[in-house]
């Protein structure tokens, strides 16, 4: 019986990883061309977020205007995932190289599903320094 239980747990963690997988893929797209409006709605209402050395959680609003000013200045030609996994604690994470027209960027973002809703709690953009 206890197998049973152990299975059933097993599988409702997996399918609750490839829901957050999904929402991976198409936010991992949106990197690729530059598509604010896509990575937006996925958006907590506050987010903790890094560009470039800026720090801060900002708000919804705040984090949608700062992404849209860093594609406005770094024109996107391509977003290649070099790493994905998840955390002990449930969370869905990308690590990818965000080639643009000023350079390349690491581009790390964290996905955590609440209520069925897939959000991004972190966003970091980083100056690429080489091997993941």
């Amino acid at each position: 019986m206890k197998k049973w239980i152990l299975i059933a747990v097993m599988l409702i963690l997996n399918m609750n990883l490839f829901a957050q997988e999904d929402e991976a893929k198409i936010i991992a797209n949106s990197f690729k061309t530059g598509n604010v409006q896509v990575i937006s709605t996925y958006f907590s209402s506050s987010l903790d977020m890094t560009i470039i050395g800026t720090e801060d959680v900002f708000s919804k609003a705040q984090a949608t205007q700062i992404l849209n000013q860093f594609f406005k200045s770094n024109k996107p030609s391509s977003f290649s995932v070099q790493h994905k996994g998840a955390s002990k604690s449930g969370d869905y994470y990308q690590i990818g190289t965000l080639t643009t027209n000023t350079g390349d960027y690491r581009v790390t973002f964290f996905l955590k599903k609440d209520d069925g809703i897939v959000f991004i709690k972190r966003l970091k953009i980083e100056d690429n320094e080489g091997d993941f």
